[in-house]
């Protein structure tokens, strides 16, 4: 009652003092005074604050002399501190060093993502061709394993590959150096140490990102995968039963929606659930579905993408609007062109007000005036936008992927020059310093990079 009364009284200090010395260990209460010390201290901690903002905040914390060795708050300290090294990794935030060292300084070192992410920016600034840290990013294909039958891809139909026990272990002991982690198939839930690679990414507090189909999930599995800092990313290129079969080769379009609705019974205020989308001839009025489909299902963010020619196959050539016959270069400008883009932009309005982030990465045909083979993955916008000649990609430097068969390379958007090795056979942490990765980033920073790279996206990541 003592304690209650000194919260009442707004006296959180001597609350949190009298916790000890009155040896309770009512965790529910601690963390509610300590989360009122850190407000008292930094404000009110919108969820749109800047790198700079947050670096303040940070500091005041680090102010809090009396809380530095309280686990509860170590926890809360270090979740902002997280926060702060992706912005600046994906804004390509410029930080000056002393920084860096202030913050190692005042982190332990059993935070092993957090210190080799803060040892990562300072290797990146100084442009190092070995670098001490290792990779901060990694997106792994864990098998070629699927359950659904979709026409534009091929996967399916012969299973062949996925994780092996070596490949099992090169991920385990990557993980607890990352920031965030994707993991995809095929579909991730047929990959049976799935669930032990999950809960050794909560163990190390890893961002955790998963690309489904949302078939054949059962609640206990997803009441067992979900934490709180995780993304759930649902395939859906149909938002009726007919035209979802029709592009996914299966009827299942109630049971994902099934799986959906579980997955919501038993998100956290932190989990994020996403909506991926294929964009292609037959759906282009199913975008104007959307929208009541985002609000139904409780979506978080909607992610566009233009129909790719993953497989030979008369799908493709029947269903493509953005790209010519050899799937890589821009189509001319058409009136379906016109239609997905009138249709996107009703959307992004749409989602703008219900502060939905709506992410497109559908080629603007209309803006682009140079459809060579090179600009094959770049948005038109950015073209624009970019100077291509002083890009620097920072994927050789926090970036590891796994992908089809195996492979492993610094980003799923590099070619077939950028295969480093086999996840299933060699050492993913020789390969992070290995001699093709030296020369590669070695040649990025001598502007000489078109000997491995085309014009992707990564460039700008």
């Amino acid at each position: 009652m003592y304690i209650k009364s000194l919260i009442l009284q707004k006296k959180y200090k001597q609350a949190y003092e009298q916790l000890f010395f009155l040896k309770i260990t009512d965790q529910k209460l601690k963390d509610d005074i300590i989360n009122h010390l850190i407000n008292i201290s930094i404000g009110d901690f919108s969820e749109d604050l800047t790198v700079d903002k947050m670096l303040d905040c940070y500091f005041k914390l680090c102010k809090i002399k009396y809380l530095q060795k309280d686990l509860s708050f170590i926890k809360k300290r270090n979740s902002l501190l997280r926060r702060i090294l992706v912005s600046v990794r994906q804004q390509n935030f410029k930080m000056k060093d002393n920084i860096y060292y202030y913050i190692l300084k005042h982190t332990d070192k059993k935070y092993f993502n957090i210190t080799n992410s803060l040892k990562n920016e300072i290797e990146w600034k100084r442009k190092k061709i070995i670098l001490d840290s290792k990779p901060r990013v990694a997106q792994i294909m864990l098998t070629d394993k699927c359950n659904s039958k979709c026409n534009m891809c091929d996967i399916w139909k012969k299973h062949k590959w996925e994780l092996n026990d070596k490949g099992f272990k090169n991920v385990s002991k990557l993980l607890k150096y990352l920031d965030s982690i994707t993991w995809q198939g095929g579909e991730v839930k047929f990959y049976p140490r799935f669930l032990e690679l999950v809960r050794l990414a909560k163990k190390y507090n890893v961002s955790q990102h998963i690309i489904t189909n949302g078939i054949g999930w059962d609640e206990k599995l997803i009441k067992e995968i979900i934490c709180d800092d995780m993304n759930i990313a649902v395939s859906i290129d149909g938002f009726d039963r007919e035209k979802y079969q029709y592009i996914r080769g299966i009827d299942c379009f109630e049971e994902v929606k099934k799986f959906i609705s579980m997955f919501n019974r038993n998100r956290t205020p932190q989990t994020r659930l996403k909506l991926y989308t294929t964009v292609m001839r037959t759906n282009i009025d199913q975008l104007n579905y959307i929208y009541d489909f985002v609000i139904e299902n409780k979506i978080d963010e909607v992610v566009l993408s233009p129909l790719k020619k993953l497989a030979d196959n008369d799908f493709f050539y029947k269903e493509n609007i953005f790209f010519k016959y050899d799937g890589i270069s821009f189509a001319e400008y058409s009136t379906e062109i016109a239609a997905v883009k009138e249709n996107v932009k009703k959307l992004s309005k749409k989602m703008s007000e219900i502060k939905v982030n709506l992410i497109s990465y559908l080629p603007d045909i209309a803006e682009c005036k140079n459809t060579d083979d090179s600009l094959r993955n770049f948005d038109c916008k950015q073209n624009d936008i970019l100077n291509l000649d002083n890009i620097v990609c920072q994927a050789p430097w926090k970036y590891i992927a796994v992908t089809e068969n195996g492979f492993v390379s610094p980003s799923f958007s590099c070619g077939q020059p950028l295969i480093l090795g086999d996840i299933n056979s060699c050492d993913i942490l020789k390969l992070w310093n290995s001699k093709k990765m030296k020369m590669i980033r070695k040649d990025i920073i001598n502007m000489d990079q078109k000997k491995w790279c085309g014009m992707c996206k990564s460039l700008s990541c």
